[in-house]
Order: C-alpha cells, then structure tokens, then sequence
C-alpha cells in the first residue's frame, strides 16, 4: 500500500466521518449512539438519584491480574425518555440500569436499597449513564459499555472511506504498484 493510498484513505475517513456526524441526526440518529460512549458519557448532562439493586464480584478477565476480582454494584434510576421526533413533551419517566466498577472499600460499604445520590446520564441516551464518583465512573452495562452500537457506526465509517478511497483513485492518477 502506498503513502498516496493511506492519504486518499485517511481523506475519504474524514469526508465520511462529517458526513455521518451532519447526516444521522437528521434522521433521527442522536450522536450519543454513534459516537463512543466514553464521549457521550463525558458530555452527559442528565442528574438523577439512584439505588443499588444488586452486589456481585467476579474474578477478573485479564491475564495479568490472575487472582484479581472485579466488584460490581447493579443499580437502578428514573429518568425522562428521550424525545421522539416531533415530541414536545415529554413522557413519564422511566427505569433505566447500570452497573458500575468499584473499589473494595465502596462495594463492602453499600448495601442493596441504599440510595445513590449523582448518577449521571445522557438526556438522549440515557442507557449511557454512570455514577458520578470518584471511586466508580461509567457503568459497564449495555448501552454504556465498550462493545455497543456505536461500533457499528464506525464500521459504516469505514466502508464508506473505502469507497470515497475508490472514488478518489478513480479521480486521480493510477499507481504501477
């Protein structure tokens, strides 16, 4: 692969990328969904109050941490549905979950119905959401976690890169590899 064919890649990339970030919401798509959740997350802006539901420890994943467990606190909270199209009002509120990482200490210190005070959401996702504390963060749950549907987005991004890649070698001179 040539520096030129990197280059047209990396410029369909960004084409596609804009292209994406203007288009999708206008049907309907909000950028919390094709975005990271991380990003999203970051940028949340939704406040509720919570309450742990559940309390588990599992024994960690990484290979390098053999022994380690991994403590977890399910918890529940009530928010506003994010508007449909055209809605103006919105609805009652509903319950939405997350399940956050912690430290030893916090998870020997709560205990099931006990109330949490900052849990933080995005008001048009708010399956991205997380207990706004120092010791625990982001939820690692569906919607908030690594492996979501912003990365289909991405593979979307990268198809169409692909092809603006296409387009543009078409356009421009051929290369004797």
């Amino acid at each position: 692969m040539s520096v030129n064919r990197v280059l047209r890649f990396l410029a369909g990339f960004l084409v596609a990328s804009l292209l994406l970030f203007f288009i999708l919401p206008l049907f309907g798509i909000v950028a919390a969904k094709f975005l990271p959740p991380a990003i999203a997350y970051n940028h949340a802006l939704g406040k509720a109050h919570g309450v742990v539901i559940k309390k588990e420890v599992s024994p960690t994943g990484n290979p390098f941490k053999v022994g380690d467990h991994v403590y977890l606190v399910t918890y529940a909270f009530r928010a506003s549905p994010p508007l449909e199209r055209g809605q103006i009002k919105p609805g009652p509120s509903q319950r939405y979950y997350g399940i956050a990482r912690t430290d030893e200490q916090t998870f020997n210190s709560v205990k099931p119905d006990d109330p949490i005070a900052k849990v933080k959401y995005e008001t048009t996702y708010p399956e991205i959401n997380g207990i706004d504390d120092a010791s625990t963060g982001q939820s690692v749950g569906t919607g908030s976690n690594i492996l979501s549907g912003w990365i289909f987005f991405l593979l979307l991004d990268l198809a169409l890169a692909y092809g603006f890649m296409v387009v543009l070698e078409h356009f421009t001179g051929k290369e004797n590899i």
